[in-house]
């Protein structure tokens, strides 16, 4: 019998090593569970963007190659995976989820299957947040800058040297 597999999509600043509600990541690993964090392109520490390919909010792309690795890799086949989105890594989760269904449905493709889902706070149309007139003062500066700070300075080279007008 092969433990069950949960993919974490952590929240807009976190990553593995600093995850809002890691209670919840040690208590499913200690109920038996893998507990497998998601870390999106360029927001773990001391792994910079290698390309300026990446989604603030998740790729739906990167989740899905980590799926595939784990399913080929580690686990049998019958194992049961499930994904968890935290906060507006929720906003991947929604995504991911809709957009294989829709091609597992009229392409007729296999695609990752989850025995279930969660989206923890979520309340995000990634095409509104962090606009002004919904994500009022002083959170929008507050918010858009701790993601100044937390990413783009991170990879300022990088994004620089692909799109130096844009990291202004």
């Amino acid at each position: 019998r092969s433990s069950p597999v949960i993919l974490f999509a952590p929240g807009l600043r976190c990553h593995s090593q600093d995850l809002p509600g890691n209670s919840i990541v040690r208590k499913a690993y200690g109920s038996g569970f893998r507990s497998i964090v998601v870390n999106r392109r360029g927001h773990t520490p001391d792994q910079p963007l290698k390309s300026p390919r990446w989604n603030l909010f998740g790729d739906v792309d990167d989740m899905e190659q980590v799926y595939w690795f784990i399913k080929r890799n580690f686990v049998p086949s019958h194992t049961a995976f499930f994904l968890h989105g935290i906060s507006s890594g929720s906003a991947v989760t929604v995504t991911a989820l809709s957009k294989w269904d829709k091609r597992r449905t009229e392409l007729r493709e296999k695609t990752p299957a989850f025995v279930a889902s969660v989206a923890v706070a979520p309340g995000y149309d990634i095409s509104k947040v962090l606009n002004r007139d919904r994500f009022l003062w002083p959170y929008n500066d507050i918010m858009m800058q701790s993601v100044k700070d937390h990413f783009v300075m991170k990879n300022e080279a990088l994004l620089r040297s692909h799109n130096n007008d844009a990291v202004e």
